[in-house]
């Protein structure tokens, strides 16, 4: 059995990570408090993962929690389980770890480290947001 890459997320009424949602680009989906990796005990929880069909995961954190091993556990997992979708490999994933004040800055941010990063010649296929979640 194949497991999800992420966990669902548990509830986070009134704390900061909901401002991502509320500062998150155009095109990015959401998830919040977001558990990565495999077996329950060795998951790695971030306050955010974004994705996007095209420009893939941004792994966000509001300070001061900060779980830089986050994009490693999170390519780990790919390794593992794979996207049928996007080969793991070229997945483009970045993480950030940000101020509560630099959160107005996301939709900035993120299109500053979509234009830095090298991607993939290959158009990826946009179902692979169903498989990540």
């Amino acid at each position: 059995m194949v497991q999800p890459l992420v966990s669902p997320p548990p509830l986070l009424a009134g704390r900061p990570p909901f401002r991502l949602r509320r500062r998150r680009p155009t095109g990015w989906h959401c998830l919040l408090g977001t558990a990565i990796g495999g077996p329950a005990g060795a998951r790695i929880r971030v306050n955010a993962v974004l994705l996007h069909p095209q420009h893939g995961v941004a792994l966000v954190d509001v300070a001061p929690r900060s779980t830089p091993r986050a994009e490693d556990a999170l390519r780990q997992c790919l390794a593992e389980g794979g996207l049928r979708a996007w080969p793991a490999a070229e997945l483009p994933v970045v993480y950030l770890c940000l101020t509560p004040e630099e959160l107005r800055g996301l939709p900035a941010l993120l299109r500053a480290v979509v234009a830095q990063r090298p991607w993939s010649p290959r158009r990826p296929d946009p179902r692979w947001l169903r498989e990540a979640r």
